[in-house]
């Protein structure tokens, strides 16, 4: 039966949908009950705790078989990109280097670009992975980034990008402590906090992120 899913922290639309049993999102994200969300979230994979998302039925699918005969249906479960850039422990890429990925007990080797970026492919239902480079370990919570207009979202973007002194709470009391917060990112990048409104740091904020 159709119903409405309430975002739970962690989830994105690849892990609902295969929740209830879709092989891709998108007869999700696309229905037209989830076109106000879909506006308000330009990201399915960035959504918010308590976003109420529409479950529509999954559409059943035929084929046809010979009688009397053994058949193997294989059904093909989409994989999430994920794509982080490495950083060292002075803000430097760490361009072209071997790393190791690690979900679970799965290892995998991979290998930086020349920007410190990596790439590499998930499960929907892979909540947490671990990338080693050399003696740095960088600890992932796939799915946990919440969007960029939340105090949430603010702050573990500056987390990530070495501003770990911003906490949630302090983003949501009032514009003053979200400038005081966003002080030291705001210096590196040279805006002015008094000729511009906060939307537009944000802004920025997500763009220097990369999401």
């Amino acid at each position: 039966m159709p119903h409405v899913h309430a975002v739970a922290q962690g989830e994105h639309i690849a892990t609902i949908a295969a929740a209830y049993g879709f092989g891709s999102y998108e007869p999700i994200w696309n229905h037209a009950r989830n076109a106000e969300l879909k506006k308000l979230r330009s990201d399915p994979f960035v959504l918010f705790p308590g976003d109420q998302l529409f479950i529509p039925d999954p559409q059943a699918k035929s084929f046809s078989a010979a009688t009397g005969q053994r058949h193997q249906v294989v059904v093909k479960a989409g994989k999430v990109k994920v794509r982080v850039q490495l950083h060292d422990s002075l803000g430097s890429p760490l361009a072209n280097e071997p790393c190791k990925l690690a979900i679970g007990p799965a290892e995998q080797a991979l290998q930086t670009d020349g920007d410190g970026f990596v790439e590499f492919a998930v499960r929907p239902t892979d909540r947490k992975a671990e990338l080693t480079a050399g003696e740095l370990i960088f600890p992932l919570e796939i799915g946990h980034l919440d969007p960029p207009d939340t105090a949430s979202g603010v702050a573990a973007r500056l987390g990530n990008l070495g501003h770990a002194y911003a906490s949630p709470v302090e983003l949501e009391l009032r514009d003053e402590a979200r400038y005081f917060a966003l002080s030291l990112f705001l210096e590196e990048e040279k805006l002015d906090p008094k000729s511009q409104p906060l939307d537009v740091f944000v802004k920025h904020l997500r763009s220097k992120h990369g999401v």
